[in-house]
């Protein structure tokens, strides 16, 4: 399989400002669900559940949401005609989330159901993901107070 690099994106995340928002909403209150809904998925927001509901800190893990997000953003902003590019927003929300790789790694999927979630936005999903076969390969590393992700996208040219 023949794979072309289209775009890459990194991002840094200074996780004590993570935990200085958490501190002014806190997750039991209506101005944390406000926040995260605004740049996670559903299936992050499962997760992030999953975490509270453990009672783990949820820092590294909202950190490490944004940055990936943020390195979407930049990395199709490299390759993406403008006119065709949705809003922020709907690429954070409902475009693509992160999740972990079968041995743990941090892998990036692009939900198949955007087309129908953001209809205005299908033909985006349908010319630049789908046929293209957008691939992202993503990696994220974190040590005391940073968090680094770093994301290169590809696409198949069979």
């Amino acid at each position: 399989m023949i794979q072309r690099v289209l775009g890459i994106g990194t991002d840094i995340v200074f996780t004590p400002r993570i935990s200085h928002l958490l501190q002014r909403f806190p997750p039991n209150g209506s101005g944390f669900k406000r926040l995260t809904t605004k740049f996670m998925h559903q299936h992050e927001l499962e997760e992030l559940q999953l975490l509270l509901y453990q009672k783990k800190d949820p820092t590294t893990y909202l950190a490490g949401v944004w940055a990936t997000k943020e390195c979407v953003w930049k990395a199709m902003t490299s390759f993406v005609d403008p006119k065709l590019m949705p809003p922020a927003i709907s690429v954070y929300t409902r475009l693509c989330y992160k999740t972990k790789g079968p041995r743990g790694s941090p892998f990036l999927v692009f939900d198949s159901n955007f087309p129908q979630t953001t209809p205005l936005h299908s033909l985006f999903y349908n010319e630049v993901i789908y046929k293209r076969k957008i691939k992202a390969l993503l990696s994220i590393s974190h040590d005391k107070d940073y968090l680094v992700a770093f994301m290169t996208m590809l696409e198949d040219i069979n």
